[in-house]
């Protein structure tokens, strides 16, 4: 993947030794991209969890090409469904 693949809005993936963390484009610069972190699931683990306190990552080109990817339609779909699970805990 990268820098001119980044629109607004897009969801990518980022994967470590620890597991794997969904981020969302904020914005993309010429030297970078600024991307929201969203969702994350542990190595090996099936639930994942939304972030307590969300944070901004800026990513160079170079991390972009190395390290991100676009989002899995499964990954998304975890993330859609735990924001689901969070807004019927609110309106409950």
């Amino acid at each position: 993947m990268g820098i001119n693949d980044l629109r607004t809005g897009l969801l990518v993936q980022h994967t470590t030794p620890r597991g794997t963390d969904l981020y969302q484009v904020s914005t993309v610069h010429p030297h970078g991209a600024a991307l929201q972190w969203v969702y994350s699931r542990a190595r090996g683990g099936q639930d994942g969890y939304l972030p307590s306190r969300t944070s901004v990552v800026m990513f160079s080109n170079r991390e972009i090409d190395r390290h991100l990817r676009p989002a899995s339609t499964q990954m998304a779909n975890r993330f859609q469904a735990a924001l689901d699970s969070r807004r019927a805990e609110v309106e409950a």
